[in-house]
């Protein structure tokens, strides 16, 4: 609300948004690949969905760490994240699903694992945002 509204006749992709979709979706396929090349079809259609879940964190706010936002704010990303991990799971650990879906139950440590690598998109973005924080600022208006 602090913000002034954008122009509603700006495109989805201005002020760098195709920038951002380019950058981190070959980072989500880099990490999928990654997943698929340590441990077949599972790793990576596990890494594909819970990756879109953490950078969905990550990008209600691409200028805000996700410490810094108020996620109480919007239950419905909470449920939606939850419900998202919930299905995966269900896919990879029930029995009828994994059949239906052709996926192999994981281990714990396996899941350890494909957590971690899907965060990285929401790591990365607290990253770039650390790496703009520390950038030196050029001469500023009204210096």
């Amino acid at each position: 609300m602090k913000e002034k509204p954008r122009n509603p006749r700006e495109g989805l992709f201005a002020h760098g948004g195709w920038l951002f979709t380019v950058f981190y979706g070959m980072l989500i396929a880099g990490i999928t690949l990654y997943a698929f090349y340590r441990g077949g079809q599972t790793y990576a259609f596990t890494v594909l969905g819970v990756s879109q879940l953490f950078h969905a964190i990550g990008m209600r706010d691409n200028r805000k760490s996700v410490f810094a936002m108020k996620h109480l704010e919007n239950p419905f990303m909470i449920v939606a994240f939850g419900l998202g991990l919930g299905l995966q799971l269900m896919v990879t650990e029930i029995p009828c699903l994994v059949q239906a879906f052709g996926t192999v139950r994981l281990s714990f440590p396996q899941w350890q694992f494909l957590l971690g690598l899907s965060a990285v998109p929401l790591l990365m973005h607290e990253f770039l945002l650390l790496l703009g924080k520390c950038r030196p600022r050029g001469k500023r208006e009204g210096d």
